[in-house]
């Protein structure tokens, strides 16, 4: 089935959230999400998850659909910046301090 977001969808997103508050960039935070996707999705990866990684949910039989994958990297890009301006936002109206400091 080819859908741009499925169950995973807040997996990604919550991913997002991780890596901002990891400290990492978010341009460098989607390009590891990109290569992330196009690795998940080779068939020799497939193999290695169904073969070693039993905990991978549902296991995988064949590469994610391109509108999929983008959904993956879309989920993952709005988790980090929801994290970011909700970070911006308890700074700006003194709730809390910033956890990731300006550069």
């Amino acid at each position: 089935m080819s859908v741009f977001l499925d169950q995973y969808s807040y997996l990604h997103f919550s991913t997002g959230i991780v890596a901002y508050f990891w400290g990492i960039d978010f341009y460098i935070w989607v390009i590891i999400h990109i290569l992330y996707e196009l690795f998940e999705n080779l068939y020799s990866s497939i193999h290695i998850i169904n073969q070693y990684i039993t905990l991978w949910p549902g296991g995988k039989s064949c590469p994610d659909p391109l509108i999929n994958r983008v959904g993956d990297v879309a989920s993952g890009a709005l988790g980090w910046l929801s994290a970011y301006y909700l970070d911006n936002l308890g700074k700006t109206y003194g709730w809390y301090q910033p956890h990731i400091p300006a550069s």
